[in-house]
């Protein structure tokens, strides 16, 4: 696939060393990665329910309309919650309060989930073997609650990956406490507990709220959306994405196990995305510094 958008003809090699990864010129000591679209496709059920709710209180959302959906509610895609209810409280002049319509969607969603075949991404199970066979950090930062991302790692058989007993290696809304995505606070929480910087990991984020977060705590914020419209990408770099994966985890894990190749299969920024993002390039051309 030929990029939509390059900077400076530049694409970074990947190298992954023990217990570290280069992309670029630049290393880094921990993946982190988004649970809820960007690990397991939990959308469609999610947004159902969003959906369901919506039209309790007369909020018609277009499923199918994902920038529609976006004008009505700003959070619909990555959260969190309490923000959805709340915009669509408000679209529905009051009908029902934030609170009511919040265990609303949430026991709607329990029995919808209850039903779905919970899969983890194609590709990404081999990627995080990839990365453990690297000795790699890898962890989880999602807003989503302990029960429901515990249910969703162990029916997707992604739990084996994160559970290291201690809990620092799925850090979720609870521990971010008021401060929910995208706010910062849970990528910086996350880094602390691996034991790093926030500016020396790579983030996969699928939303654009979950890019944002994860770009204001300073990483290298990776796009692995859903829906590869070029809506959906170019929201995910105007919100900090510093690369887009168009083919979802498969090229990422190809690349990285061919190590020091050049890419394919992704989207990178061009010179005034970056600058509206806050980067300026590096000396060796790559899209870098903050400025």
């Amino acid at each position: 696939m030929t990029p939509l958008y390059q900077h400076n003809n530049y694409t970074p090699e990947f190298t992954l060393r023990e217990g570290s990864a280069r992309i670029g010129s630049r290393d880094f000591g921990a993946f982190i990665f988004d649970l809820e679209g960007t690990g397991v496709d939990t959308d469609p059920v999610r947004h159902e329910a969003h959906r369901q709710v919506a039209a309790q209180v007369g909020v018609r959302l277009d499923l199918s309309d994902p920038q529609s959906v976006s004008e009505i509610s700003p959070n619909f895609y990555g959260g969190p919650g309490k923000a959805i209810m709340e915009q669509l409280a408000y679209r529905g002049n009051g009908r029902m309060t934030p609170k009511k319509m919040m265990d609303l969607d949430t026991l709607i969603y329990r029995q919808l989930v209850a039903n779905a075949d919970l899969q983890p991404r194609e590709y990404l199970v081999p990627f995080l073997e990839t990365l453990k066979g690297h000795k790699i950090p890898i962890a989880i930062a999602s807003n989503t609650d302990f029960e429901e991302a515990r249910e969703i790692l162990e029916r997707s058989k992604l739990w084996p990956f994160f559970n290291d007993h201690s809990g620092h290696l799925i850090v979720l809304r609870e521990r971010a406490g008021d401060k929910p995505k995208p706010d910062p606070f849970i990528y910086e929480l996350t880094a602390e507990a691996i034991g790093i910087r926030p500016t020396d990991t790579v983030v996969f984020e699928d939303s654009p709220v979950g890019v944002e977060s994860a770009h204001k705590a300073g990483a290298f914020v990776w796009g692995v959306p859903v829906d590869c419209t070029p809506h959906t990408i170019q929201k995910l770099f105007d919100h900090g994405a510093r690369m887009v994966a168009t083919d979802g985890w498969s090229e990422i894990h190809h690349q990285f196990n061919r190590n020091g190749h050049h890419p394919e299969g992704f989207v990178m920024p061009g010179q005034e995305m970056i600058g509206s993002n806050g980067y300026q390039p590096l000396e060796d051309g790559s899209p870098g510094a903050r400025k």
